[in-house]
């Protein structure tokens, strides 16, 4: 008995054995989708229920003997950051049957030959977990696998088809869309403001590094800038019994850029302070793969977030070494409008287009609404310092307040 591969709709493929009869007789046994990609906007508090909905499709070119044709809506957590036995590597989180669309009286009926189409739907709780993939410590995944059962001496035919569901920020997210700052002075040294356009990163799509430099010090010279963008993994999971529990953490580095300041980049008067110093702007490209980056998420143990680190060495007139370090906290989304392929992939002629994406599936920006009156920011004082963390302001009439990180201290 020779393997047979049976073609599945999205370009998926199955091979199951199969005898002359029914190999000869089945030419499509596929699951079809009106879309397959679920979007909940916001948290599990603030998200709506959506519909999956499709349909199972058989085309027979003679008639088939078959017991039942069936549907199951699996959702399936897998663990592979803990070698304990006593915890679950893999865990169905979501498990949804539909009644048989076939199911044989006497064990055995017979479709005659024609196309067979039968529909489902099943509304998926704004609750679910979102789809977690390219970690190699975790990860969800959700599919539909039809089942076409024959008799006990004939294997049976198996459709499957992925569904990716994505949670994606609200459209009142307003503390993600607040530029991110960090502002500080050096004391005889250097004065200095870090800055991106907002803290929301689409995955596959840019941000602009804004950096402003004024020296201080005569004869202070930059050294090559270095730019990183950290991944911050942690997990933590149950025994079976729930008698103990066990967490990991894991950080990486997802991507790193180097930049050098140029002749072209020193301004005798910066505009905006009215001093010398250089004054960059930079694009940091954030990658298009999952498996090289993936989106900020807490769900059934896995929280995932990230940080830009910035880190500038200085050079003094005497020779001595300094250097800047600060980090902003950045928030990664999958686009709704450009979510990955089954490999996990942002096509490349979607991300053309993704630079642009927080004015598209973020809120617009505060002052550049049209009819809103636009308050003034209050003035921060922030510490001088050489190592910094801080992020955005945001102003007081907004409708949540965003945190002022601390500054913190460091002498070098």
């Amino acid at each position: 008995m020779q393997p047979s591969t049976v073609r599945i709709f999205g370009g998926q493929h199955f091979s199951s054995p199969l005898n002359r009869e029914s190999a000869c007789a089945c030419s499509l046994f596929e699951i079809r989708l009106e879309r397959d990609v679920i979007v909940f906007r916001g948290g599990q508090d603030e998200s709506t229920d959506q519909v999956l909905k499709g349909a199972v499709v058989l085309c027979l070119k003679s008639p088939l003997k078959v017991e039942t044709i069936q549907l199951c809506f699996v959702g399936t957590l897998r663990q592979s950051w803990t070698s304990d036995p006593g915890i679950a590597h893999s865990n169905a989180i979501l498990m949804h049957k539909w009644p048989p669309f076939v199911r044989a009286d006497d064990k055995n009926t017979t479709l005659p030959a024609g196309n067979y189409e039968w529909p489902f739907e099943y509304v998926i709780p704004s609750g679910t977990a979102e789809t977690v993939e390219g970690m190699p410590e975790a990860s969800i995944i959700y599919s539909l696998e039809a089942t076409m059962n024959r008799s006990k001496l004939v294997r049976h035919q198996h459709a499957r088809k992925r569904v990716r569901i994505i949670r994606t920020l609200p459209l009142t997210a307003l503390e993600f869309v607040h530029t991110m700052r960090i502002e500080n002075l050096w004391v005889d040294k250097i004065d200095y403001s870090v800055t991106i356009p907002t803290k929301a990163i689409v995955l596959g799509g840019s941000t602009t590094l804004d950096m402003r430099f004024s020296p201080l010090a005569k004869g202070l010279v930059l050294g090559r800038i270095e730019v990183t963008l950290w991944e911050l993994c942690e997990f933590s999971a149950q025994s079976r019994h729930r008698i103990y529990s066990r967490d990991h953490q894991v950080q990486r580095i997802v991507k790193r850029w180097e930049f050098d300041a140029t002749d072209q980049d020193w301004q005798d008067c910066i505009e905006e302070t009215g001093e010398e110093g250089w004054v960059m702007a930079r694009t940091l490209d954030i990658p298009k793969r999952l498996c090289d980056c993936i989106q900020d998420l807490e769900v059934q143990g896995i929280k995932v977030k990230h940080k830009i680190k910035v880190f500038i060495p200085l050079r003094n007139l005497d020779g001595h070494m300094s250097k800047l370090d600060m980090a902003l906290p950045v928030h990664v989304f999958i686009s709704p409008n450009m979510p990955p392929d089954e490999e996990g992939n942002i096509a490349s002629h979607m991300t053309e287009q993704l630079g642009l994406m927080p004015a598209i599936d973020v809120p617009p920006e505060y002052g550049e609404h049209v009819l809103d009156q636009v308050f003034e920011s209050p003035n921060v004082l922030l510490f001088s310092c050489e190592h910094a963390t801080a992020t955005c302001i945001s102003n007081p009439q907004s409708g949540e307040l965003q945190r002022l990180l601390n500054v913190t201290t460091q002498r070098i």
